[in-house]
């Protein structure tokens, strides 16, 4: 989990000022089911993440990558995912990119005049990132196409080994391989396996 009050991070100090303004994201190893936010043991916020296809009009798009700290330092920087994603039917009703870690320089936009492509860029290092996108009914033929664009590694890795590049890529799921429960895909970064 990570969150801010009024732009301070954990462990950081907060003016004693009104109202607040409250940023979070989570994310987890595994699906997340649903999210409670809770102020003094009252449910203010919640959030489910569950729903078999046919049942939900959510899909959610995560993109992670592996990292381990070797002495002091994260070897790998940030993994830049940028690109398109792409339905097969203009059935995209909206896109929610509120989960997304860092809110100024990682976005999830429809594209202008489209209700089928959706132009993003998401940056991991270590845990997934995702966006959710709302859709019309979804049917077993429907495909959802996932472009990306040739990015460099980024950060201070470079004292540790070289950065890595993440070649464009390009994928496709066909939403009847839902029906079995998460589906993801492997992409190669240098020696790394990361996953969308």
């Amino acid at each position: 989990m990570d969150f801010t009050v009024d732009d301070v991070v954990m462990g950081g100090t907060v003016t004693n000022k009104k109202p607040r303004s409250i940023k979070g994201a989570v994310s987890g190893t595994g699906p997340l089911s649903k999210l409670e936010v809770r102020r003094s043991n009252a449910v203010i916020y919640k959030r489910s993440y569950s729903g078999k296809l046919g049942s939900s009009n959510k899909i959610r798009i995560a993109f992670s990558s592996t990292s381990e700290v070797e002495g002091h330092d994260n070897p790998r920087g940030y993994i830049i995912w940028k690109g398109c994603i792409s339905f097969n039917r203009e059935i995209v009703k909206g896109v929610d990119s509120s989960s997304l870690f860092n809110w100024n320089c990682e976005h999830a936009t429809l594209r202008s005049g489209s209700k089928s492509k959706i132009d993003f860029e998401i940056r991991t290092r270590g845990h997934s990132n995702s966006i959710f996108v709302e859709l019309d009914e979804l049917v077993d033929s429907d495909e959802i196409e996932i472009h990306l664009e040739e990015t460099n590694e980024i950060t201070d890795s470079r004292y540790i080994r070289d950065r890595d590049v993440l070649m464009a890529t390009y994928v496709i799921i066909k939403v009847n391989e839902f029906a079995q429960g998460s589906v993801s895909r492997e992409v190669l970064i240098g020696s790394d396996r990361d996953l969308i």
